[in-house]
């Protein structure tokens, strides 16, 4: 699956946020939104957390003809990843692009998706990131564990390896 495929998949997760967006640009009466979106990479196309925020920030403008602008701080320029988690928790940060890893620290119910071998493929896992259990983690459901003051996930991209677990001395062949 290209990088194009993975980020295009990640933006189907994302069409409700895009609605809900969009209507809140219509309650400002005709005044543009300014959001901000942080990221931890350089801002080069080649890095998967800047092309989704360049998808991201071009199909908001698309949807809403322009009157949400989506600005982008690659770079850690808003903070480290931690800092951009905690900054939405304060609402001084819109949104961001993380790795999984961080999210965990605030929501338990994330690190179950930093175990390796949990998936078989890229296809096995997006099974799961397109099913009722994460419309419940994150908020999207009337069963939601989610709170106002922890982060969730919009979207979500498997573009880690299946199986991530590493070894400095030899192959890792069973799990």
């Amino acid at each position: 699956m290209t990088k194009g495929l993975r980020a295009g998949r990640l933006f189907m997760a994302i069409v409700a946020l895009v609605a809900v967006v969009a209507s809140q640009a219509d309650a400002v009466a005709g005044q543009k939104m300014v959001l901000q979106l942080g990221h931890p990479e350089a801002e080069v196309e080649k890095g998967i957390h800047h092309f989704i925020a360049m998808q991201f920030r071009d199909r908001i403008a698309e949807y809403t003809d322009g009157r949400v602008e989506v600005q982008i701080f690659g770079n850690n320029q808003l903070g480290a990843e931690r800092d951009l988690l905690e900054g939405m928790q304060m609402g001084s940060v819109d949104m961001a692009s993380t790795a999984n890893l961080i999210v965990g620290n605030f929501r338990a119910e994330y690190k179950v998706f930093d175990l390796p071998y949990m998936f078989k493929d890229a296809e096995s896992a997006y099974k799961v990131l397109d099913s009722d259990y994460i419309e419940q983690l994150n908020g999207n459901s009337p069963r939601s564990r989610a709170s106002a003051s922890s982060p969730s996930a919009a979207g979500a991209s498997a573009t880690w390896s299946a199986m991530s677990a590493k070894s400095g001395k030899s192959p890792i062949s069973t799990a």
